[in-house]
């Protein structure tokens, strides 16, 4: 068993995440009934690796839901600029059709990769539980839940719909601006991807298995974003 924390009392060896000593009953830790958001996003910031202990050490995985619907919000706006500027949408196809239906392949995705990681970690000997793993990447998007509330907003009122639909290109009608946003855009990818790495390294404190998952995670998302087909 790796990764794993030493009991003080009996020097016995427990899983990361565990809150009491399986040999002797010891508090290996605070207890941490739940999760703060605010102190979270702050702590993401300053200190990821702290933040993401906490939210493998929390009971309740609270506000995933809605870090995971704003962060999908956020990538899907993403995929929908990449279906029209590649001019793959009908007629038929609809912005909330599209949405749900990316949603659905979204979530999907995010649990298959949980339940992969889980299976290859345990064979390398990595002890995790789901729920921390699922929580922990979904966090790990929060960068897009920023961008969406603060970056989309700008780019709204800069652009209007043009921003999303590039016709005409705002690369056109205010290069200066656009530029600087998709740069800030492409942070936000940068951002995330070493959220990822730090999670991954919270439960098994390796830089190699911790830079493969980042590396597969984005590929994915990328994948789902540029080349999935239009579906409807």
């Amino acid at each position: 068993m790796k990764n794993t924390v030493i009991c003080e009392n009996c020097s016995s060896k427990n899983e990361y995440f565990r809150y009491k000593c399986k040999n002797c009953g010891s508090f290996l830790r605070t207890k941490v009934a739940n999760i703060d958001l605010g102190h979270m996003l702050w702590q993401i910031i300053e200190d990821p690796a702290k933040a993401f202990k906490t939210i493998v050490h929390s009971e309740h995985k609270n506000y995933f839901v809605i870090v995971l619907l704003l962060a999908l919000l956020k990538i899907f706006l993403f995929r929908f600029s990449a279906i029209i500027i590649s001019e793959r949408a009908t007629e038929e196809t609809t912005f909330l059709v599209e949405l749900s239906i990316f949603a659905g392949f979204f979530i999907a995705f995010l649990l298959l990769l949980t339940i992969g990681t889980r299976i290859v970690l345990k064979s390398f000997k990595y002890n995790t539980r789901f729920w921390d793993v699922f929580a922990t990447n979904i966090y790990s998007l929060i960068p897009f839940s920023f961008s969406l509330i603060f970056i989309s907003t700008i780019q709204y009122a800069l652009f209007g719909k043009y921003w999303f639909v590039f016709n005409p290109s705002p690369f056109f009608i205010k290069p200066v601006p656009a530029y600087i946003l998709a740069g800030i855009e492409f942070l936000t990818l940068v951002w995330s991807m070493s959220l990822f790495y730090v999670s991954m390294k919270v439960h098994t404190k390796s830089r190699i298995i911790s830079t493969i998952y980042m590396i597969v995670t984005i590929l994915f998302i990328i994948a789902l974003v540029y080349f999935v087909p239009v579906l409807v």
